[in-house]
This record gives C-alpha cells, sequence and structure tokens, in this order.
C-alpha cells in the first residue's frame, strides 16, 4: 500500500471518531504540507466521505458511522422460545 493511500484510511478513521478534522492538525500529525493535505482532503471529497469547510472538513453522511443497536429489537429477534 503506498503511503498516500494509508494517510487517506487514516483520515477516514479520524473523521469517523471526531467528525470533523482541521487542515493543520493533517499536517502536524503526517509531517505533510498544506498543499498535500488539501490534495487529500480533495480527493475523499470526490469519494463522497467528507464535506469541506474553511479550514479543515467534515464528515459527509452521518450514516456512514455505525447506530447503536437498539437492545429492544435485538430482544425481539433473540430467545423466541
Amino acid at each position: 500500500m503506498i503511503l498516500s493511500e494509508k494517510r487517506l484510511i487514516e483520515i477516514k478513521k479520524m473523521l469517523l471518531s471526531q467528525k470533523k478534522i482541521l487542515t493543520k492538525d493533517i499536517c502536524e500529525k503526517f509531517h505533510i504540507s498544506i498543499e498535500t493535505a488539501r490534495r487529500d482532503l480533495n480527493k475523499l471529497e470526490k469519494e463522497g466521505v467528507l464535506r469541506k469547510v474553511y479550514g479543515g472538513a467534515v464528515l459527509a453522511d452521518d450514516s456512514l458511522v455505525p447506530e447503536p443497536i437498539d437492545s429492544w429489537s435485538v430482544r425481539l429477534t433473540e430467545n423466541l422460545e
């Protein structure tokens, strides 16, 4: 896997956990230039992963984040006997 591909995967993970990310944080974490960080964000925006905003990006679709399992719906389908 190419270094840039690994970086994009890590950026996706950061977005899933934080819902937003700052360009300067990407630069500091990966020791890359602001231009490289912006190119990465552009790639991820084209994939529909994020939406660029001033200074960074936000998660494009909250449906990418798994919903917590509703215990009631689980109980309805388990132990039916």
